[in-house]
């Protein structure tokens, strides 16, 4: 086939003419199928829908063909616009009189992606063009690099369909922004590196107005654009950021009900998601970062795809955003986000299992075992936030943002400063890089205990505040409940001990150490289920209601010898399971490190 493409030289002439008058045709009769009668039900349909869209993605086939090469990017332009509506379709997000059934969905995804690789195939073959063609060649690429995409598509659809399968969290997840990531990875796959951003962007665009209806999506997008213009405005820096406290003290009133706009009731979650932390994170970097923001890379940033079904979403650093962007194979990207993909998957059936099956009401605790069961399910109910922090980031690693990992085995946390850097990693960053550190070094001349303690104790105080301030936009109302701050007081009074600990006597380090002993494994396993106790007794204040209702539900335990029995007995099977997990983790680090150090040989 690709000696009939690339000679004789006039078959580069004929098939993008052909191209043009087919795709016209089949756009022409799909619009015309009422006047035509064709058939079917009157009007415009799904299914007349998905044969204008297939003969317009063939016409813009055929015209990018045609085109000169300083004059193509127009209808290059049309096209990656074009693919990212096929695939809000297929992914029933654009309802014209019904939902698209599987042919109608297919048929667009396939004339989309038969344009976008005979465009390749043609361009790289043409005497007129360079050799060095942007767009995807299949001819060129060896059965490696394909094997590793139908590898990973094959993974990837195996998730979608268990995500269905089991129809975890809502719909707008389990089948919209599923379907959006499955069919939009395939398509983005096949794209010029230069097109996959904004082909992302106008994915992420879509899915809003999708997702939230036309209107609702319009107002979102004006808003968050107004925020993203104020941010460069040709003032000051100080300026900007007071025109913003402006800006934001004006979008508080209308969350408040304090000025009447009904109309924004649907927003309110997802605009202040994507920008009540992102703004601060950017404006930080706009002031100390040394990299000129993109529009698109700004765009891409605030409008991120999983973001729109997701209102608790993990805040993401925006110099971190833009380096990890393809800054490894694109394989080794993908692949490592379907295994985040599956662990949050794992995560979210898991919780779903506790939150139904384990969890009790704290009105029904009657004895010990019920108070044990309780505080270990409901501390177990934090998988749902991690696993759809997993989620969310393993998407985001299938259009190639390689962002770090939300979480690392935070149940596995040895201390409460060894928690603060396992649990919501992103948010752990954010409060460091905005806050503690600037706090830090300006009052450094207090002393380092004294610095670190106010620092600490300034950071928590803000990890408070931004969790209520994010409550408010979530509920409508500020979160100021006596066991909420007690929590964070707490919290608070643990890591800064802790951490003045450490700064004294040293963080053991693990890197480069031998296989654990007997005692290392035991006093590791004990800090460990230390910790794990403390805060599900700690997570338990958090869930409740009043203090008063806390005092109720810990005081079902008596103080008696059987009760002191039943806790030790408990504690010390919590110690024996983190020991035997501290002991496999061992075992494999160690082996890993051995098969490291082995010489390479035939």
């Amino acid at each position: 086939m690709q000696r009939i493409l690339s000679g004789p030289y006039r078959w580069n002439r004929l098939l993008p003419i052909a191209f043009i008058l087919t795709g016209a045709s089949i756009t022409a009769m799909a619009l015309a199928a009422d006047l035509l009668s064709l058939g079917g039900p009157q009007g415009i349909g799904p299914r007349q829908v998905a044969l204008a869209l297939s003969g317009f993605a063939i016409f813009l086939g055929g015209l990018v063909l045609i085109s000169s090469v300083s004059q193509r990017y127009i209808s290059e332009w049309l096209l990656i616009a074009l693919s990212a509506i096929a695939v809000v379709f297929a992914a029933d997000l654009l309802v014209i009189n019904g939902l698209p059934d599987f042919v109608a969905k297919h048929l667009v995804l396939t004339s989309i992606g038969f344009s976008i690789l005979t465009i390749g195939m043609i361009s790289s073959s043409s005497v007129e063009r360079t050799n060095d063609s942007p767009w995807f060649n299949l001819f060129a690429q060896d059965k490696l690099q394909i094997s590793r995409f139908l590898s990973i598509a094959v993974q990837l659809g195996l998730l979608v369909f268990v995500v269905r399968l089991f129809r975890l969290e809502n719909q707008a997840v389990y089948h919209n922004l599923m379907l959006l990531a499955f069919y939009g990875f395939l398509v983005h796959y096949f794209l010029p590196s230069h097109y996959r951003l904004p082909f992302f962007l106008l994915v992420s665009l879509a899915a809003i107005a999708g997702i939230l209806g036309f209107v609702n999506g319009i107002w979102l997008i004006g808003i968050g654009l107004g925020l993203i213009g104020i941010c460069h405005l040709p003032v000051s820096y100080n300026a900007r950021v007071a025109i913003l406290l402006v800006a934001g003290a004006a979008l508080v009133a209308l969350r408040a009900g304090w000025l009447q706009a009904s109309w924004l009731e649907v927003i309110w979650p997802i605009l202040a998601s994507m920008f009540m932390f992102r703004l601060i994170i950017y404006m930080y970097d706009l002031k100390h970062g040394k990299a000129t923001p993109t529009l698109t890379s700004t765009l891409s940033y605030f409008f991120l795809l999983p973001n729109i079904v997701f209102p608790f979403f993990p805040v993401v650093d925006y110099s971190t955003f833009r380096r990890t962007y393809y800054n490894e194979a694109q394989h080794q990207i993908y692949q490592r986000g379907l295994q985040w993909i599956l662990r949050g998957v794992v995560q979210l059936i898991l919780y779903r299992y506790i939150n139904y099956y384990l969890m009790i009401a704290p009105g029904d605790v009657t004895n010990t075992l019920e108070l044990v069961r309780y505080l270990i399910s409901n501390f177990g109910l934090y998988l749902r936030i991690s696993g759809q922090f997993h989620l969310i980031i393993g998407i985001l690693h299938l259009f190639g943002f390689n962002l770090p990992e939300t979480h690392h085995l935070y149940f596995m946390a040895s201390s409460f400063t060894d928690l603060w850097r396992r649990i919501n990693i992103y948010w752990k960053d954010f409060m460091l890089k905005v806050f503690y550190y600037p706090t830090f070094f300006r009052i450094r001349h207090w002393g380092a205990s004294s610095s670190l303690i106010f620092a600490s104790a300034f950071v928590f105080f803000l990890t408070w505040f931004f969790h209520a301030y994010q409550w408010f936009w979530l509920r409508g109302t500020f979160l100021l409940t006596t066991p909420d701050m007690l929590f964070w007081f707490i919290l608070a009074c643990l890591v800064i001990v802790n951490t003045l600990y450490e700064s004294r006597r040293g963080r053991k380090r693990t890197l480069g150490q031998h296989s654990l002993t007997i005692g290392d494994i035991a006093a590791l396993a004990l800090r460990t289920s230390g910790t794990f106790t403390v805060m599900a007794v700690l997570w338990s204040l958090w869930s409740s209601d009043s203090i008063r209702d806390w005092i109720a539900l810990i005081s079902v335990v008596k103080v008696t010898l059987e009760n002191i029995g039943v806790l030790l007995l408990v504690f010390l099977t919590i110690m024996l399971l983190f020991g035997l997990v501290i002991w496999i983790r061992s075992l494999a680090d160690n082996k890993a490190e051995t098969n490291a150090k082995q010489p390479t040989s035939f």
